[in-house]
């Protein structure tokens, strides 16, 4: 069907040649009768290649057909907007957002005859605001980083939730490097859920991106002998390498985005895993400092072990000895004298032993809090041990960071174990203070007291372990003490 001559007339040379604005023509059946050479530049297809081919079959994806054919009926029923926005496919795969001004050209009968489209490539403002998009999330993947209660799997979560938020995908995942030979599947979001935990780097898609280290695009992964591309609900993904410098962490990929992905969505992912690897690393150097931490604190509570359990048992050991040959020589008051150190020394020994055990892990300091891991210490513990303990929550208690919880908790136990221990106390009171910005903790007790500045001195009764937390979260120490006048211990934190 050619145009006639009213269209001829306004289809001009002038429009045929202009490079600035994308003119194309499509008669009732969207078949392309027009196409200037802007058109022709941005697509790399000439007017003879596509003349008489409808658009939809040409320049758009096969899954957006049904969608682009439904519009383009509603557009000849005066149903569409005149504006739209779509995109278009090169001949290159390259894809192009085009926002469109559409008229339609009616014949003597008044029907649409044709649709005129005059088009401008907005692809860079696209980009522009992805890349905008991916600063806001490269932002919130850093806030979460820097918030104490960010553990790998929080930020390996939000990193898959951001990618696929950025690209509008269906479905996102983290594999990550166990071993030279094998990836494993970490963190993943939507739908469909990875098929394997673990993929070996030889024989899988993610693999080849690890070897590579090059995203890879693939809007047809059926067509890929990959195991990681058997599953059939696949139909689009996108995979980049999570490297930091030289270093590569392993793989973050995005599934079925709607109409597949771009070299936008490639770019865009690719600046998007630099930095969220960066993100990963420092989470898991985290994740190492504290299981280093907690392996220091098993070979302390090791040495304590041996220093006093052991050495009290042992002592137990002696004085049954001693008891059954002053028994067996009829010497009954140094029985009785022998048997009343034993109790005193099984006595030393189960207290060390409970609070040994309170120390390798406060079973309710994670689930319920620190007020609550405190008062069940003072039931469980000081409580047998004959101490008479007082305990007040001043304020709205909220939930702290658990690391900063953790280092309070230990803080309240090496003072409690003083106050046994050392200070032979009978009565303490333990504290804590609760407000928006700020947080107190005070441990008053009726024992012999010291002298404080035995502290400055490198020793004393635990205070250079206290001293230590209070300065790892940051906050303020204070001990009043002197002999025989008790310890008043004091911790102030601004949140």
């Amino acid at each position: 069907m050619r145009p006639d001559s009213q269209l001829e007339q306004a289809f001009s040379t002038a429009v045929l040649n202009t490079v600035d604005t994308l003119i194309a023509v499509f008669d009732r059946d969207g078949r392309i009768v027009r196409f200037n050479h802007a058109c022709e530049q941005l697509t790399g297809y000439i007017f003879a290649e596509v003349q008489e081919r409808p658009f939809w079959e040409l320049l758009l994806l096969p899954e957006e057909k049904a969608a682009a054919q439904a519009d383009f009926a509603r557009l000849l029923a005066g149903q569409f907007p005149d504006k739209n926005e779509y995109y278009w496919t090169a001949r290159n795969g390259r894809r192009h957002l085009i926002a469109w001004s559409n008229t339609a050209f009616r014949d003597a009968d008044g029907e649409v005859a044709y649709i005129i489209s005059a088009g401008t490539d907005i692809s860079e403002r696209e980009q522009t605001a992805l890349l905008l998009n991916a600063s806001e999330s490269l932002q919130r993947v850093t806030t979460a980083l820097l918030q104490h209660l960010t553990t790998l799997d929080d930020v390996l979560s939000i990193v898959c939730a951001e990618a696929c938020r950025l690209t509008g995908a269906g479905g996102s995942a983290v594999l990550l490097l166990e071993d030279e030979s094998g990836l494993q599947v970490k963190s993943s979001c939507g739908t469909p859920l990875p098929v394997y935990e673990r993929l070996s780097i030889t024989n899988s898609f993610a693999g080849t991106i690890v070897q590579q280290r090059k995203p890879l695009l693939l809007n047809d992964p059926q067509s890929q002998p990959h195991a990681y591309q058997r599953n059939p609900a696949i139909k689009t993904i996108l995979a980049v390498p999570l490297c930091v410098d030289e270093t590569i962490l392993g793989v973050l990929d995005v599934i079925n985005k709607p109409g597949g992905f771009t070299e936008a969505d490639m770019r865009l992912m690719r600046l998007f895993a630099d930095q969220a690897a960066i993100s990963i690393e420092h989470a898991q150097l985290h994740q190492q400092a504290e299981k280093l931490a907690v392996i220091e604190e098993r070979q302390r509570l090791a040495r304590e072990l041996h220093d006093s359990v052991t050495q009290a048992i042992y002592s137990v050991t002696l004085y049954a000895d001693a008891a059954r040959m002053a028994l067996a020589a009829g010497k009954h008051e140094i029985v009785a004298d022998h048997l009343r150190e034993l109790r005193n020394m099984a006595r030393e020994a189960m207290l060390d032993m409970r609070l040994l055990i309170f120390e390798l892990h406060p079973p309710v300091l994670e689930k319920e809090g620190l007020a609550v891991a405190v008062q069940t210490r003072l039931e469980t513990v000081e409580a047998r041990s004959g101490l008479h303990s007082t305990f007040h929550v001043e304020g709205q208690e909220t939930r702290l960071p658990l690391t900063i919880e953790e280092d309070l908790y230990r803080i309240v136990q090496e003072a409690l174990t003083n106050a046994v221990k050392h200070a032979r106390a009978q009565q303490v009171t333990v504290r804590l203070r609760f407000n928006e910005h700020h947080f107190g903790l005070e441990i008053r007790d009726d024992g012999v007291g010291f002298d404080p500045t035995r502290i400055q001195q490198g020793g004393g009764l635990g205070l250079r372990g206290i001293e230590e937390r209070v300065q790892h979260i940051g906050g303020q120490l204070i001990v009043n003490s002197a002999p025989d006048k008790g310890t008043i211990l004091q911790v102030e934190v601004d949140l």
